[in-house]
């Protein structure tokens, strides 16, 4: 059950109860696998085995062109998260993502960062987001006593990871590589909580003015 109606209250709850959040507890690990997609927009790339990579698209100036990424196509949950975080004013842009079949479910991946305009001199924040959306969705689901608790879900379905991302004309920052899997339902809902975390209820906060 999404429990929208109640983040601004969580987000509230979550800073006062941590005002400092402990930035440098237990960071997200450095994607060892990950440091081929560095220099943003990528190139596009036929591999051998037929797949496509469309190359980047820098959504935040060119959102008309969602439909040239075949991986959303028949997504509309994802589709919806790239449209969101990449809207005029938005604090975060993405650089690609993915969705499929796997051998024991589903699963997919988001690469996303603070825009250029936007990054916290500190990257110890981007490197602890994970932390804070933990933090935040366990504040909205505080009174969850169901078996299948909603923070556990979330933290067995996804893997959060960070490598280098170098843009024009922009020093080297970092960006998040997001894993999720599972069924198709439970993508979708983890999915749907990091789109309205990242679009609504982060920027509230006042790590990220």
């Amino acid at each position: 059950m999404i429990k929208y109606q109640d983040s601004q209250k969580t987000i509230q709850l979550v800073w006062s109860l941590h005002p400092l959040l402990d930035l440098m507890t237990l960071p997200m690990e450095k994607d060892p696998d990950n440091d081929y997609f560095v220099a943003f927009p990528y190139q596009k790339e036929v591999h051998s085995d037929g797949g496509i990579n469309n190359g980047g698209i820098d959504l935040t100036k060119e959102l008309h062109r969602l439909d040239e990424i075949h991986e959303i196509k028949e997504i509309p949950w994802l589709r919806r998260l790239l449209i969101e975080v990449n809207a005029n004013g938005g604090l975060f842009m993405t650089f690609g993502c993915d969705f499929g079949p796997r051998e024991s479910g589903y699963a997919g991946y988001i690469d996303f960062s603070f825009r250029p305009e936007r990054r916290p001199a500190d990257r110890a924040i981007i490197r602890n987001l994970d932390h804070i959306f933990y933090q935040w969705l366990s504040h909205l689901y505080l009174d969850d006593l169901s078996e299948d608790n909603p923070v556990e879900f979330a933290r067995n379905s996804l893997q959060w990871n960070y490598s280098p991302l170098a843009q024009k004309d922009e020093a080297i920052y970092d960006k998040v590589t997001l894993w999720f899997g599972g069924s198709v339902g439970g993508c979708e809902w983890l999915v749907n909580h990091i789109r309205h975390f990242l679009v609504v209820d982060y920027p509230l906060l006042p790590l990220s003015k």
